[in-house]
């Protein structure tokens, strides 16, 4: 009978160690999908910063004098928007 309650006992402390190193390894997992996560977000926000910055550079280098007198006001209100915004960088 010991040598049962025995092989019980070390069969148990197989499975709880087995339970913890899955344990581990779930946690790793989801500690790199957060990271993973993070670096898209960054990834994410680096391309719309870009972005803007591209957008904000074709406004800048367009040629008014050839626009209707609305495109004109619309465009010379958006390089006033950008111009603060370039002198404080």
């Amino acid at each position: 009978m010991d040598a049962v309650e025995y092989l019980m006992a070390k069969k148990k402390e197989g499975d709880d160690e087995k339970e913890l190193k899955k344990d581990e390894r779930c946690k790793k997992a989801f500690d790199l999908q957060e990271d993973r996560n993070k670096l898209e977000r960054e990834k994410f926000e680096y391309q719309k910063q870009q972005a803007e910055k591209e957008e904000e550079e074709r406004i800048m280098d367009l040629d008014l004098t050839t626009m209707t007198y609305k495109r004109q006001q619309y465009y010379e209100a958006r390089q006033n928007e950008i111009l603060p915004r370039r002198c404080n960088m």
